[in-house]
């Protein structure tokens, strides 16, 4: 059966779920995995309620400025809120926000952006995001819209959208923006945008702007073993990973810790994502402690390095901290690594392995080289 078939799909994912770790998607799917009890850190909790202030904030900018902008009712029930988030798209609403969109049964996607805009006979997305969206540049340009009207855009000199939040903004951008496509009410394939509406302003004490990306464009450098290293648009990154994920939850719902079970698509591994998930514990006690992906939080290796290390059958800290990199069996964990180069591969790993050793022994610092 194809894993995206009508049939196959069980499960409608968030906006999220394309940009946050697999293992938390199977986590939430899985019946064999218990139902975690969770309260943020005090620092997370004070990042969330700082973002929605400043949600507030710009939706209250929007309303004051655009005529006719509508304000979905945070407290509707879903099918009341896509209701709402329907009619007013029907109705040509210049401005939608806090809407529902229609799920997406056959991607599997559901979601609710923050912002929708009219443009042309159909909508484009938008998101609010208490971070940055813009730096400044000596030659590039960015494209950004005032919020007095959104889908006005304008190209800026010596500014540019690359900014460290770029690939996780523009997937959820995808994301809304194949919901709009599902419903039929997206503005068609020469609007493939979404935009931003962040902290950045264009001069000091200036208004909020909201930055606008190309879904289309190459921008995003990926690795596979089929293909090797290729940059890859916004779209095509998300399709790639939220239709893994789809995947992974189709698996885990079939998962219930019996006899006979399938295997999980995917395995917990220790990344700086584990320190703010509700399965931190949880995944933390299915690997153990000398798990060196756990066990490791500075100089951490990434997912390709450390699946590469346990297959070649190196899975503990003690293991890794009495590896010698000019044995034989670095060749092929070279091969397996190839998104860095060589040099990076054996300097990176490297310090893994000095890091394994400095545990195993209870060293918690390093003495500075004095390039003697």
């Amino acid at each position: 059966m194809d894993p995206m078939s009508n049939d196959a799909i069980t499960v409608l994912l968030g906006g999220y779920a394309a940009k946050r770790c697999p293992v938390r998607v199977h986590n939430d799917y899985s019946p064999a995995v218990p139902t975690v009890q969770w309260e943020p850190p005090p620092e997370d909790q004070a990042r969330f309620e700082a973002g929605l202030a400043f949600e507030i904030k710009v939706f209250a900018a929007i309303v004051a400025a655009v005529p006719g902008a509508v304000v979905v009712d945070q407290w509707l029930r879903k099918t009341e809120a896509i209701e709402a988030t329907t009619r007013a798209m029907d109705e040509s609403v210049p401005v939608i926000l806090g809407g529902w969109l229609p799920d997406d049964h056959e991607g599997g996607r559901t979601g609710r952006p923050d912002i929708l805009i009219r443009a042309g006979a159909g909508y484009v997305p938008g998101d609010v995001k208490h971070h940055s969206t813009v730096k400044p540049t000596k030659k590039t340009t960015a494209l950004v819209s005032a919020l007095t009207a959104p889908a006005e855009l304008t190209s800026v000199v010596g500014w540019s959208s690359a900014t460290n939040h770029r690939p996780d903004d523009g997937m959820q951008l995808a994301h809304y923006t194949r919901l709009l496509q599902a419903c039929e009410r997206h503005a068609g394939l020469n609007r493939l945008f979404g935009g931003i509406v962040g902290t950045s302003v264009l001069e000091p004490d200036g208004p909020l702007v909201m930055v606008w990306h190309c879904l289309t464009d190459p921008l995003i450098e990926t690795f596979s073993r089929r293909d090797g290293t290729k940059k890859r648009s916004l779209l095509e990154r998300h399709d790639h990973e939220h239709g893994f994920r789809v995947k992974v939850a189709q698996q885990a719902l079939r998962i219930t810790g019996q006899p006979g079970d399938p295997e999980s698509l995917v395995v917990p591994i220790g990344q700086a994502e584990c320190d703010t998930c509700p399965y931190g514990d949880y995944c933390s006690a299915v690997m153990g402690e000398d798990d060196p992906s756990h066990a490791i939080t500075i100089g951490r290796l990434d997912r390709r390095e450390w699946l590469t290390l346990r297959a070649l059958g190196i899975d503990t800290t003690n293991v890794l901290a009495d590896i010698d990199l000019d044995d034989d069996w670095f060749a092929e964990y070279a091969a397996e690594v190839t998104h860095h180069t060589p040099a990076q591969a054996r300097k990176r790993l490297a310090a893994a392995v000095e890091r394994a050793g400095m545990i195993r022994t209870g060293v918690t610092t390093t003495r500075p080289s004095t390039g003697q």
